[in-house]
């Protein structure tokens, strides 16, 4: 959708159905565990996907005697949006203050990005509710755009955070001798948990292809896919207990 246009119907007068907050059952939580926090940053991409699938409509594009149900049909899909990336967000919450320091980074990354999605729209909404309260001064055009400029920038900067978080996972899964001289040859999962990941990857992102590794183009929420995919695939790496 584009956000420029969902924006826009914040300056017409329109009442939207309320929804109430969905359920998010985490996996067992394991804080140190690499396996365990891998699998479930793998779920919260999932459902950060789906958030973003979820805002198709567009009301500048329908006619406009069809934009009060356009509306309302955009704000149930923000709503549900929202709801994604809180969801998201509260599956690698518990991750923050691992002892691991990987999955530490991993975690804050991913959290801070989740929510700065579901905020991004959870503030069409809320100005759209001050809106029709009528507490809010329409601003001119420069003004808006201005606005609109920094929320988009605001969006592109949590999913960057994406594959940073995908890249610091990726440190913990690996097995740091306690001589430092030692390489780096071990995973600390093992090679049914390596399948366990690559499976649910595929399961989530059917239509990347994730073998490639990351690539030129690609939006970050498909390269933090493709990056973990891509590493765990690795053989070059033995699985714990080869």
């Amino acid at each position: 959708m584009n956000r420029t246009a969902a924006l826009a119907v914040l300056f017409l007068g329109i009442a939207y159905p309320e929804l109430a907050s969905g359920i998010c059952i985490p996996k067992e939580v394991l804080k140190s565990d690499p396996y365990q926090y891998t699998i479930t940053l793998v779920d919260s991409l999932g459902y950060a996907s789906s958030g973003r699938s979820r805002v198709t409509t567009d009301p500048a594009t329908v006619p406009p005697g069809a934009r009060l149900d356009a509306v309302k049909k955009m704000m149930v899909e923000l709503k549900s949006a929202i709801q994604d990336y809180e969801c998201a967000a509260s599956l690698v919450k518990p991750y923050i203050d691992s002892e691991d320091e990987a999955i530490q980074i991993s975690a804050r990354g991913a959290h801070t990005a989740y929510k700065m999605l579901a905020m991004s729209d959870a503030k069409i909404v809320n100005d759209l509710r001050v809106l029709l309260d009528g507490q809010m001064p329409q601003p001119g055009v420069g003004s808006r755009l201005e606005a609109i400029a920094n929320d988009e920038v605001q969006i592109d900067e949590a999913w960057k955070l994406l594959p940073v978080a995908a890249v610091a996972a990726t440190h913990g899964i690996v097995h740091v001798e306690s001589n430092d001289n030692e390489p780096l040859t071990h995973f600390r999962i093992s090679d049914v948990q390596r399948q366990s990941i690559l499976k649910t990857l595929k399961d989530l992102f059917p239509r990347v292809e994730l073998e490639r590794g990351m690539q030129a183009g690609q939006l970050p929420l498909e390269t933090a896919a493709s990056a973990l995919y891509a590493f765990v695939a690795d053989r070059r790496w033995k699985s714990a207990g080869e």
